[in-house]
Parts: structure tokens; sequence; C-alpha cells
């Protein structure tokens, strides 16, 4: 947040600005393992208490 509270002090206009989780590892999977993570993933999701999902998977657009 001080990056983007410098940016704006020198006059930037910030479309956009928050803190992220990205995972430090990350996890490829294809075929039907990514269709049952993107399932469990789109389960989670879909529950009224769930705010937000992070995963640390990275799926092919297959």
């Amino acid at each position: 947040m001080a990056v983007k509270d410098a940016l704006e002090a020198a006059g930037f206009a910030c479309e956009y600005g928050a803190v992220t989780m990205k995972a430090e590892n990350e996890n490829q999977l294809t075929g039907d393992e990514a269709q049952r993570m993107q399932k469990l993933i789109d389960a989670l999701d879909s529950l009224d208490d769930v705010q937000e999902v992070f995963t640390n998977v990275v799926m092919d657009d297959e």
C-alpha cells in the first residue's frame, strides 16, 4: 500500500491497489486432475460462508 500511496502522491492515478496472496510454490494440474480441482473450487466458491478461495494450483485452459 506504501507504493500505491507514493504513486498517488506523485500524481499518478491508481485504478486498482490491493494486497494479494500469491503462493511461493505452484502445482501444475492437467486433464482429469485439473477438472476435479476446478469442481472443488467451484463447490467451495458457491458456499454462502466462503468469501474467497485461494489455491496454489495452475491449470491449463483446456
